[in-house]
């Protein structure tokens, strides 16, 4: 690397700001945000959804929004990482048989709730496995696969495959 390019680093080069979504999300905002971190010397940022978002995630909207950022970071030679607005430990709406399950103990007089299975009784106690509600079963293979359909090649490959390697 010489003395300039240094001095002056492409975005490969440059750090990354995680960018937290949240409120209605206004185009002509982002813009100057995003520029923001540009001229601030960034050279990429992690789009992120964050409590108080007020944009329906993955909507025809959101999608118009993010397509705005994904063209505005080709024009100024910056990177975006689309992340998937929700994680594997934070999912709405799970299917119960995608979900992580646990084993708890209860006595065996208390209530059970609709998504504990009884396992097996000892003494006073019962075991139950009990889904997680938002939180994906890592250590199968098909709902990890329905995970990354949903959340990475449904959403952002569908969308904005052809700015893969490129800007985003």
């Amino acid at each position: 690397m010489n003395a300039r390019q240094f001095a002056d680093p492409g975005p490969a080069y440059r750090g990354v700001a995680l960018w937290m979504l949240n409120d209605r999300l206004e185009p002509d905002e982002l813009e100057r945000q995003f520029r923001g971190f540009r001229d601030a010397g960034w050279g990429a940022v992690i789009t992120r959804t964050f409590p108080g978002l007020r944009t329906e995630y993955l909507s025809d909207e959101w999608m118009a929004i993010t397509r705005r950022v994904v063209d505005l970071a080709g024009e100024l030679d910056a990177k975006v990482w689309l992340q998937a607005g929700y994680m594997p430990s934070g999912i709405p709406d799970l299917p119960p048989q995608d979900r992580h399950r646990v084993i708890i103990r209860k006595e065996r007089e208390e209530t059970t709730e609709m998504d504990e299975a009884l396992l097996f009784e000892a003494g006073r106690w019962a075991y139950y496995a009990r889904g997680m509600e938002h939180v994906l079963d890592l250590l199968s293979p098909e709902p990890c696969a329905d995970y990354m359909q949903a959340a990475y090649s449904g959403t952002w490959g569908e969308h904005f495959g052809d700015d893969f390697g490129k800007a985003v």
